[in-house]
């Protein structure tokens, strides 16, 4: 605890390696539950309204098969995507996932269950977004917010392209659990140049 006061605490988090050696230093900044206006909630969601057609996957690994993260129908992968939810920057629907989440304690892991949802969807927002593929390049990074909704054992997220910039592709995540709002979130994605 780095600084523990009735509004705002800080808290230094050091992360070492196998060998001890210091790999990682995070500060986290909390807010204490008394100092805001705790009755002042909704976290009421809008379900997405999905539409799907069949697309071949370029590819499927162990974690699509483990999250039940496809969706398919007479043995066809399908694309889903949300007729509701905010269009990528050059006007392609934007793709909404499912994943089953595969443990039991869904009223306390949220958050866990949100970042397990959230992920793929950056990935796929950009592969569906118009950009070439061969500029596909890393999720540098994702930030979300959570809310104090319970996980439900399926969840839906929505992943939007909001804008290209300089070798950057600004993500938009929305995370829903059932009919409540479970995060939300932006993500970077690189795009490298192509392979000459």
């Amino acid at each position: 605890m780095r600084h523990a006061g009735r509004t705002v605490a800080t808290v230094q988090v050091d992360l070492y390696d196998s060998r001890r050696k210091l790999a990682a230093t995070a500060l986290a900044t909390m807010v204490a539950p008394d100092a805001v206006a705790g009755d002042l909630h909704n976290t009421t969601a809008s379900p997405f309204e999905i539409r799907t057609t069949p697309n071949p996957l370029p590819i499927k690994t162990p974690i699509h098969d483990s999250l039940r993260m496809i969706r398919e129908e007479n043995g066809l992968a399908l694309r889903a995507w949300g007729e509701n939810v905010r269009p990528n920057i050059g006007g392609t629907k934007s793709p909404v996932g499912t994943i089953t989440v595969p443990w039991d304690n869904l009223e306390s892991t949220g958050p866990e269950v949100a970042c397990l949802a959230a992920d793929p969807l950056v990935g796929m927002a950009v592969y569906w977004s118009g950009l070439p593929h061969e500029v596909l390049g890393p999720n540098a990074d994702l930030s979300l917010r959570f809310s104090t909704a319970p996980a439900t054992r399926v969840l839906e997220t929505s992943g939007t392209v909001l804008s290209v910039q300089h070798g950057t592709a600004t993500v938009g995540i929305e995370v829903q659990a059932g009919d409540q709002q479970l995060a939300h979130g932006l993500s970077t994605a690189l795009l490298l140049p192509p392979k000459s």
